[in-house]
């Protein structure tokens, strides 16, 4: 029997998270198809990063590894927010047993996963989190650049874009951006000589890495220069929105 879809639900968002690929897109298509906004990470330390700071709609865990496995995932959001609701996809042994949590046993009819969403959602009847401070997006792709600052201010962010090294140090120092997205391959200073010349300067900045380059080397440089992020392109949008409300508070 196809799954109703339920037309009342476009307003509604979602934090998936997922560490399969396939069944996060598997879950993203079929939560998107009933209208639903989703945005998604792989990891609950992300998932916790962006419950520190408010998320206004439902969040779903489903399957995810050590340390922060679905249950510690769970509890670890409790910590901040005792009343988002949250939605765990399989049966867990030590679930925390309050009001907003909710499990669904493998097998279950999805429409009693988009039934139980909807409900959970509209009864919390949360608000959204304030506007986030300035993303400064650094990347010589002209192309790529406005594509992703169209999409952000669309998301709620405000946005301001650089297209080299040497003029992203020089936006950091004036702007004082709320988090930077940092592109790795650019004529004149690179990535890697941008992202150390930033943290020298301003540590407390977080600094996402987007790149082609999955490189074992370059990650590693990155993370050693203190990176919070690595994000590889061609990049998912849903991805980066959910990294970026973990990386900047409310």
């Amino acid at each position: 029997m196809p799954t109703r879809r339920l037309p009342s639900t476009s307003h509604l968002p979602v934090l998936l998270v997922e560490q399969d690929q396939d069944e996060r897109q598997r879950l993203h298509d079929f939560l998107t198809s009933q209208g639903l906004v989703v945005d998604y990470v792989e990891s609950g330390d992300l998932a916790v990063g962006v419950a520190r700071h408010g998320w206004p709609g439902v969040i779903i865990v489903g399957h995810l590894g050590e340390p922060l496995n679905p249950s510690r995932t769970v509890s670890a959001i409790r910590a901040h927010d005792r009343d988002v609701p949250i939605v765990l996809l399989h049966t867990c042994e030590h679930a925390p047993d309050d009001s907003h949590t909710h499990t669904l046993s493998p097998g279950l009819p999805e429409d009693d996963l988009i039934q139980l969403v909807a409900r959970q959602a509209q009864a919390a009847e949360r608000p959204r989190p304030a506007r986030p401070r300035t993303v400064l997006l650094v990347d010589d792709d002209e192309r790529l650049r406005d594509i992703l600052q169209n999409f952000l201010e669309l998301s709620g962010f405000a946005v301001t874009s650089a297209s080299s090294g040497e003029e992203s140090i020089e936006r950091v120092v004036h702007e004082a951006p709320g988090a930077v997205l940092l592109d790795m391959r650019m004529p004149g200073i690179g990535g890697l000589a941008a992202l150390q010349i930033i943290r020298a300067r301003h540590p407390e900045v977080p600094v996402i890495v987007l790149t082609h380059m999955d490189e074992e080397q370059l990650r590693a440089q990155a993370e050693a220069l203190g990176v919070n992020d690595y994000v590889l392109k061609p990049v998912s949008f849903e991805y980066l929105k959910a990294v970026l409300h973990a990386r900047l508070g409310a």
